[in-house]
């Protein structure tokens, strides 16, 4: 009878966490905001358009502050985003910067590098040579840090290289 009592109780308490996890991300905008991103981006042709799209998103996603802990793994870092008002949201589209041929990348994260925000601001059509975008992570094709979306902006603009680099190592 005890036994029984105990089970329930815990099942309650275990119901509930969850449940209260699961409003906790319909009380952001995270997710909402990504979906209707992603419809306007997939359906906007021009690449300066696009860079416009790119360039809102990422200051607009920077009011999403990274929750503790973070888990890095041998295929990325999980991690999800809170607001301001502390409710879980979920994560954000990943975006990086990728010189051409030069095998390597660089994350555009405002919150994790506000001083990034002049180089983003300078992005456009001149000197993104093209954008790659996979906005659906089927069968976890982007890992863990990927879930949300990834876009690519490929660059052979040394000057661009060259300010993103400076501004890193600052």
């Amino acid at each position: 009878n005890i036994l029984k009592k105990l089970i329930y109780i815990l099942t309650l308490m275990v119901f509930g966490m969850v449940h209260s996890q699961e409003n906790k991300v319909s009380d952001c905008a995270l997710q909402t905001e990504n979906e209707k991103w992603k419809l306007e981006f997939s359906k906007t042709d021009s690449k300066s358009e696009q860079i416009e799209l790119i360039k809102r998103k990422l200051v607009w996603d920077s009011i999403y502050k990274e929750t503790k802990p973070v888990i890095n793994t041998a295929h990325g870092r999980i991690n999800g985003h809170e607001d301001e008002n502390g409710n879980y949201c979920g994560c954000k589209i990943l975006f990086l910067l990728v010189p051409q041929g030069k095998g390597e990348f660089y994350e555009l994260n405002l919150n994790s590098r506000p001083h990034l925000l002049e180089v983003i601001k300078s992005l456009n059509k001149e000197n993104i040579k093209r954008i790659f975008y996979m906005l659906e992570n089927d069968n976890n094709a982007l890992g863990p840090t990927g879930r949300c979306g990834i876009i690519k902006l490929t660059t052979t603009d040394e000057e661009l290289i060259k300010r993103i680099k400076n501004v890193l190592q600052q």
